[in-house]
C-alpha cells in the first residue's frame, strides 16, 4: 500500500498479468483506492520516473554542479552500508523528520510499526552520518532483487 494505492513488490520489469476480477478482489481485500503497476514500461508506454542505467561512466559524466555538491556531502559526511538493526534503532527520528516535511494526511508510522517492518525488510540498507557528531542524518532501504536497483 502506497498512499492509497496498492503497487505491485515486484522489479518494474516484470509483467502484471491481473484479470479484472483478480483485481477488484485486490481492491476489497486491501481497500485500497486503486492498483498502480505498468506493464511494458521500458517499450515507450511507462512513467517517466523510472531510469534505466546499465553502466556507469565515472564521475566525469555527472555535471560540474552536481560532482562540486557531492565533494561538498562527502566532505561532511560519512556514508555507508548498515545492518537494518542499526536503521531500527537509530532510523526513527530520522523518518519523523522527514515524514514532518511531506504535505499529506497519512500520519507516520509509530515506532514500534518502524522497527517492525524495518526489522522484517530484506533491504540493502544504506545510512549518512554527520561527520561532526557521528550521527545519523538519512538513510536509504535499496531492493536489488532481479539486477534492479530500487529505492524503497
Amino acid at each position: 500500500m502506497y498512499h492509497g494505492a496498492l503497487v505491485p513488490n515486484v522489479p518494474r520489469h516484470k509483467e502484471i498479468n491481473l484479470t479484472k476480477n483478480e483485481a477488484n478482489e485486490l481492491l476489497s481485500i486491501s481497500k485500497a483506492y486503486f492498483l498502480r503497476y505498468t506493464n511494458e514500461w521500458d517499450r515507450g508506454y511507462g512513467e517517466f520516473w523510472y531510469v534505466i542505467k546499465d553502466k556507469y561512466g565515472g564521475i566525469q559524466e555527472i555535471s560540474k554542479n552536481y560532482r562540486k555538491q557531492i565533494r561538498k556531502g562527502l566532505e561532511n559526511c560519512i556514508v555507508k552500508r548498515v545492518s537494518k538493526e542499526e536503521i531500527a534503532e537509530h532510523g526513527y527520528e530520522v523518518y519523523r523528520k522527514a515524514f514532518e516535511k511531506y504535505h499529506t494526511n497519512k500520519s507516520p508510522e509509530n515506532i514500534e510499526q518502524f522497527v517492525t517492518n524495518i526489522l522484517n525488510s530484506n533491504y540493502d540498507n544504506w545510512a549518512v552520518y554527520a561527520k561532526n557528531d557521528n550521527k545519523m542524518i538519512a538513510y536509504s532501504l535499496i531492493d536489488t532483487t532481479d539486477n534492479v536497483c530500487n529505492k524503497r
